[in-house]
């Protein structure tokens, strides 16, 4: 008989990272430094462990790869797929491909949202600490 696999909560960890960030944001007295940590958290989180559907071109061009993933840079277990994903990324174009490609299932679309909400954030975080505050 198989093993049934139980969802695991912390396989989702970077989602609570994500709303511990949201929440710095419109708390004035919390620490920067926890904000920033928070958002690093968060892009590590969604660029290379968030569960997501692969989305990489399949040969025949007519569909995308429905398999599991991790993370928005990587591919499935399919080495042809993990390369494509590194390969798309190349110029302007490539940009815009790897967009596509990312973006085909809603997972994947829910992520890069949170991956440029943890960005900004993360950017916001660092002026804050650094840029002195007028009183």
């Amino acid at each position: 008989m198989a093993r049934r696999r139980v969802s695991r909560p912390w396989k989702y960890w970077g989602y609570f990272a994500l709303v511990g960030m949201g929440l710095f944001w419109f708390n004035p007295a919390a620490s920067p430094i926890v904000w920033l940590l928070l958002s690093l958290a968060a892009v590590y989180y969604f660029a290379l462990q968030v569960p997501i559907v692969c989305g990489a071109e399949n040969r025949s061009g007519q569909g995308r790869c429905r398999n599991n993933a991790y993370g928005i840079l990587k591919g499935c277990h399919l080495q042809a797929h993990k390369w494509q994903k590194v390969k798309t990324r190349k110029g302007v174009k490539g940009v815009g491909r790897a967009l596509v490609q990312v973006t085909a299932f809603w997972q994947g679309a829910v992520a890069v949202l949170a991956e440029v909400a943890a960005v900004v954030s993360a950017i916001a975080a660092v002026l804050v600490y650094f840029v002195p505050q007028a009183s």
